[in-house]
């Protein structure tokens, strides 16, 4: 019986242990799996943050090169004094690290590249632009910080001169955005220690003009860049807890030439997880692969808790051999004591997890009860930059979160922005999280707390440019009223800013100008277009007109409007010395029509006077016959007809006539060459025509004055040359039917080059003070370009007539013409 009772139990007893084996081994396997995906889950989260802190740490340098930008276009007189004091309030050594250099090079076209090295050489005698290959468009750099050796080497090397720098370039122009540039050699690299090296590029455009890739070419001015060696800009982006090596391409193909950046070298360790990711930064694709390192697998020894498990187990079916055997309590007591000393192990891992977790955390992390920190992690200590044990030992939540409000019964949470001050004294700005949270049944404080220093002084220097801008700068609603306006605009329009804000802008609007604008900004509104700008006038508080050039554009959110920015520039002063101008330009033409007039008027007054005399002697002579007396009166009559005929061609000139009319562009051409024909006699002056049969609508007199002043422009620089004297003249449509186009060319030799681009200035003349008034050819550009709405151009070009070559000056009209 009893060898029958302990067979039963030896075999239940190897039944146990089998069965206690095969479970240990499966839970050895699920353990496995357990922690080797807790180790990939870990690994990709590492990756994640890694990959969060490169783009967070390219984005914040993206907005530095964006703030430099905004400096360029608000700063009428920028030096390299200004530019070095702006780029030392951003301390790029404390506050973006890896940047080697910020610079500014301007966009010089190849004309007025030569006055660019002058004066860059007026402070810098030992200045040059390098390479010194020619170009249609040069970028040289100009300003660069900080000033060091490296950065030195760079200054005045022409950044369109090399491929890559010129691909990147043209893309930053063309999209209006910051542009980042494949691997390059810095111009920085002096030394045997050569990084890897990207440039980073934002475009600054003239006026902000950049509604089309057309607009933004013809008005880019130039770039800010951001230099960066790879290495350094690496530099503290890996967290020092995330132990993960990895490696930086700019291409798809991982090849040597590709490399950016590698944090590690080549070692027989295979690592065990890995993974290759593909990250959109600026406008570039960079490949990032990621590798586990022996330090970080090595964290993770899921060996001890698995044993740990397996030996539980084993324990737990010994157990219950030994109860089956001997039922002894004591022995449960031990096994129970071994399963809460693992419980103990558990907690304790769990919490350096938790620990190192919050350690790594960006943000302040703290715990408080009754005004006394209990728990404060890394970051919120160097946010104050005190040390832990100052925090927990002496100071006080009250001391250094200056909040007035208070919790209440029903309120469990609270946010809100509040200034400080670090150990030092410094101020900073912070954006706090507060929750009531119960530990061991006191109720605590929990809070977040993140320094937004950077953002307010951000916010406070973008409201300084607005309220001190030399442009007048508002913010609108749809409805016409006005949300914010700086300074300027009240300066410009003579209200105060609560009297702007209890109007619209409509209702101070000049009545011709309103309808004009009231349907630009419904075609806004609609989404026909996204902004306008136009000459526009506004009555100022006191009821005098004041005249401005108004752009307008809509901030959309989610494709709606929100609000509308508008600049206004006054143009009052600008407009009263224009038509100064036009009235000096009357005045002058109409003298010089007076001695034309008196000039034809010469000969037939001298008919007049001859057949008046002659009649009056043969009657005192009593010789005067009925035929001579006829002779000499048809004489009369027809020399005063002739004088009536001039005055009338010179009075339909000078008529003033604003409305547009249609006329026939060869009898047009024809009046201008009859009124100033006089002019022309006996100077052996040819005039070559060749003009089409065509019919525009537009301003004939204006029209006719312009071809007036050319045309004796021409005469007086024929006047001093001995070559054959010739003028030609052609009037054409252009090929796509929408502009007329009138060609002037003589053979006097050409305009100097050096005064070429200065002839359409007002007040700039070659002529003496008794021939020149210097406001004729700035009149005729006003008149084409505003009243017009045309274009002039001049250039000098070489030519052949009757196999003989000759040089002049070509003076191109382009005029629109209306259907």
């Amino acid at each position: 019986m009893l060898n029958k009772k302990y067979f039963i139990y030896k075999i239940a007893s190897i039944l146990i242990i089998i069965i206690s084996i095969l479970i240990s081994s499966f839970i050895w396997f699920f353990s496995l799996q357990y922690y080797n995906n807790l180790l990939q889950k870990t690994f990709e989260y590492r990756v994640s943050e890694n990959i969060d802190n490169l783009n967070q740490r390219i984005s914040h340098y993206k907005y530095a090169l964006i703030s430099g930008a905004a400096l360029i276009n608000t700063n009428e007189n920028m030096t390299s004094k200004v530019w070095h004091d702006f780029i030392s309030s951003l301390d790029l050594e404390k506050n973006y690290p890896g940047f080697q250099a910020l610079g500014y090079s301007p966009v010089i076209s190849a004309e007025n590249i030569a006055s660019f090295i002058k004066e860059m050489q007026i402070n810098n005698p030992s200045f040059e632009m390098f390479p010194s290959k020619k170009s249609n468009l040069y970028v040289p750099v100009k300003y660069i910080e900080p000033k060091n050796d490296r950065n030195n080497k760079a200054i005045g090397y022409n950044l369109y001169s090399e491929t890559t720098r010129k691909e990147v370039l043209d893309s930053a122009r063309d999209t209006g955005l910051a542009s980042l540039s494949d691997k390059v050699v810095l111009r920085q690299e002096i030394d045997d220690n050569i990084q890897a090296g990207i440039l980073m590029y934002v475009p600054v455009y003239k006026n902000n003009q950049k509604n089309t890739i057309e607009d933004r070419r013809n008005s880019i001015i130039g770039f800010v860049s951001g230099v960066f060696r790879m290495n350094d800009l690496m530099q503290n982006i890996v967290l020092d807890q995330s132990i993960l090596d990895f490696e930086i391409f700019d291409n798809k193909e991982q090849k040597e030439e590709n490399l950016l950046y590698k944090s590690f070298n080549e070692t027989q360790f295979e690592a065990k997880f890995f993974t290759n990711k593909e990250i959109k930064v600026n406008d570039k694709i960079w490949y990032i692969s990621f590798y586990s390192t022996k330090e970080f697998e090595n964290n993770f020894n899921y060996s001890k808790p698995l044993f740990l498990t397996f030996f539980g187990i084993s324990l737990y079916f010994v157990l219950l051999l030994i109860i089956l055997f001997m039922i002894r309590s004591k022995k449960l007591l031990q096994i129970k004591s071994k399963e809460l000393e693992k419980v103990n192990k558990d907690l304790l891992l769990s919490k350096k997890k938790y620990k190192t977790l919050v350690d790594q955390s960006l943000t302040g992390i703290y715990l408080y009860q009754e005004n006394k920190f209990i728990f404060a992690n890394n970051h919120f200590c160097e946010i104050f930059d005190y040390s832990e044990n100052e925090i927990i030992s002496t100071i006080k939540p009250s001391d250094i979160l200056k909040n007035k409000n208070e919790f209440s019964i029903d309120e469990k949470s609270l946010h809100y922005i509040t200034s400080s001050s670090k150990k030092d004294g410094t101020l900073i700005w912070l954006e706090v999280y507060e929750n009531i949270i119960d530990i061991e049944g006191k109720a605590t404080i929990s809070g977040i707390a993140i320094d937004i220093s950077q953002i307010i002084e951000a916010q406070e220097k973008f409201e300084n440019l607005f309220n001190f801008s030399n442009i007048g700068l508002a913010i609108t609603t749809p409805q016409k009223a006005w949300l914010q306006v700086n300074n300027k605009i009240l300066k410009i329009l003579g209200y105060s800013k609560e009297e702007l804000f209890n109007t619209t802008w409509d209702k101070i609007s000049y009545d011709e100008d309103l309808e004009k604008d009231l349907d630009l900004f419904n075609d806004v509104l609609s989404g026909k277009i996204d902004n306008y700008q136009i000459e526009k006038k506004f009555i100022k508080k006191d009821g005098d007109i004041v005249e401005t050039i108004l752009t307008l554009s809509a901030y959309k959110r989610n494709n709606e409007i929100e609000y509308l920015l508008a600049s206004m520039l006054d143009i009052t002063d600008t407009k009263m010395k224009e038509n100064l101008l036009i009235q000096q330009s009357k005045l002058a033409a109409m003298g010089e029509m007076i001695a034309i007039i008196a000039h034809q008027w010469k000969q037939p007054l001298s008919l007049i006077s001859t057949s008046s005399t002659g009649m009056k002697l043969q009657l005192e002579m009593d010789m005067l016959t009925k035929e001579f007396s006829i002779e000499a009166l048809d004489s009369i009559i027809k020399a005063t007809k002739h004088l009536s005929h001039t005055i009338d061609d010179f009075r339909d000139f000078f008529k003033p006539k604003t409305v547009k009319t249609t006329f026939n562009i060869n009898e047009s051409i024809s009046k201008s060459l009859k009124l100033i024909s006089s002019g022309f006699k006996n100077k052996e002056i040819s005039i070559i025509k060749n003009i089409d049969d065509i019919y525009i609508t537009s301003y004939e007199n204006d029209l006719i004055q312009i071809l007036i002043n050319i045309l004796n422009n021409a005469k007086d620089a024929l006047l001093n040359v001995n070559t054959q004297r010739l003028i030609f003249l052609s009037v054409s449509i252009s090929e796509d039917n929408k502009n007329l186009i009138i060609l002037i060319k003589d053979s006097a030799g050409g305009i100097p080059s050096d005064i070429l681009d200065k002839i359409f200035e007002p007040y700039f003349t070659t002529k003496d003070d008794k021939n020149g008034t210097g406001i004729g050819l700035y009149i005729v550009s006003e008149i084409i370009t505003k009243h017009m709405k045309g274009e002039i151009k001049v250039n000098n070009v070489q030519f052949t007539y009757e196999n003989k070559d000759y040089l002049g000056a070509e003076f191109r009209l382009i005029i629109p013409l209306e259907k």
